[in-house]
């Protein structure tokens, strides 16, 4: 349910480690849901609450998707929403459907949330320098994202309407 979650905190963080690792296959990989709420019925406007998602192999090096912030700076939709597509590579943009009948919690479609993609990474530092092997994620860490003051991959102020803590639906 969308009450059952784990704040992060503003500007706070949390590491989630697997027993079997996560691999690089064809397509997504994993799935970050938050709780964003669809405020607009009919449409995909969402009260958001971002987060930077970050893998590691060893729980020492990890590797941050490259994000990017396409919406424009502190003008969020009605009711403070934006439409999922304003982000690139951070979770809690996308409702997660999976408590809904009929929907298979491991299809990226079906389930909701938002589907990352280990090849992503693939000209990350860490992961050019062996220090982060793709085969073998050991950990998934989440990083709330500060409503103007994080920066997206090329150093945009990212803005979210939530302007709050994100909170962890499920992994």
């Amino acid at each position: 349910g969308a009450t059952n979650v784990h704040s992060l905190g503003i500007g706070g963080d949390l590491t989630l480690g697997f027993a079997l690792p996560i691999v690089d296959g064809p397509g997504a990989d994993l799935i970050v849901g938050e709780n964003p709420f669809r405020l607009v019925p009919g449409g995909w406007d969402t009260f958001a609450e971002m987060m930077f998602v970050e893998v590691s192999s060893d729980g020492v090096h990890f590797a941050r998707f490259p994000s990017r912030y396409f919406g424009l700076p502190a003008q969020p939709g009605p009711f403070g929403t934006v439409q999922v597509g304003t982000y690139s590579n951070l979770a809690g943009q996308t409702p997660v459907l999976a408590t809904m009948p009929n929907v298979d919690v491991q299809d990226v479609v079906d389930a909701g949330g938002d589907a990352f993609d280990l090849a992503d990474l693939a000209t990350d530092p860490m992961v050019v320098n062996g220090l982060v092997d793709l085969q073998a994620i050991a950990q998934v860490r989440l990083v709330d994202v500060q409503s103007g003051l994080s920066l997206d991959s090329r150093g945009t102020a990212i803005f979210d309407p939530g302007s709050g803590s994100a909170d962890v639906d499920a992994v």
